[in-house]
């Protein structure tokens, strides 16, 4: 039959494996509460920040919106 040993080997196991069940369920919970919370790209409502320190005008006259263009 089984000895002690093999027992108490059983317990830790189980007992290892319960915290890696509870940890499962907290970082599976942690991952929908981000995507909750942020949407996912490119749904995100905000603009980028990227061009934000450049003039409008600088913008539009590289997509060929310049003054010189109506001419």
């Amino acid at each position: 039959m089984s000895s002690v040993a093999d027992h108490e080997r059983i317990r830790e196991i189980v007992k290892r494996l319960d915290e890696i069940q509870r940890e499962s369920e907290l970082l599976r919970a942690k991952i929908e509460q981000i995507r909750a919370s942020t949407p996912q790209w490119p749904l995100r409502p905000q603009q980028s920040p990227l061009f934000d320190d450049v003039p409008r005008s600088s913008a539009e006259y590289g997509r060929g919106h310049s003054d010189d263009a109506n001419e």
